[in-house]
């Protein structure tokens, strides 16, 4: 067996570096992001002043908050997590506050949104859950 040589050794030691800098370069370009989290809130709240003292069938204006009297409200308050997989996706929506308590039923009152989805194809997912709305 040939001895190798010292300039040889030398070649490899300085081009390895090289090597493995181009070739982290190009897998971090060339491969996406697989997991990602993203956390979101939002909150509204409000002052109410409540008169009691108009006459019958007079218009009151804006009654869309309870009759309340010199009180801060909370509209609503919600926190949510999204997650994001190559080929699996889940969003989760908490909220809290007025609008949910009049609005929504006892059983779910608090879930705003939860779901998860299956990536079957490119373009093509299947997803179940409690949703923000219909459409």
């Amino acid at each position: 067996m040939a001895p190798v040589s010292l300039n040889l050794i030398k070649k490899y030691i300085l081009a390895l570096p090289l090597f493995l800098y181009i070739t982290h370069g190009i897998s971090q370009e060339s491969l996406p992001a697989i997991h990602q989290l993203t956390l979101s809130g939002y909150a509204d709240s409000y002052f109410a002043s409540y008169s009691n003292a108009l006459r019958q069938n007079e218009f009151q204006p804006f009654i869309t908050v309870g009759a309340r009297d010199n009180n801060f409200g909370l509209n609503i308050a919600s926190l949510g997590i999204q997650y994001t997989h190559t080929f699996l996706r889940g969003n989760i929506l908490l909220h809290y506050g007025d609008i949910p308590k009049a609005t929504w039923s006892d059983d779910f009152q608090n879930i705003q949104e939860a779901n998860i989805g299956l990536k079957l194809s490119d373009g093509l997912w299947v997803d179940a859950g409690f949703f923000a709305t219909h459409i």
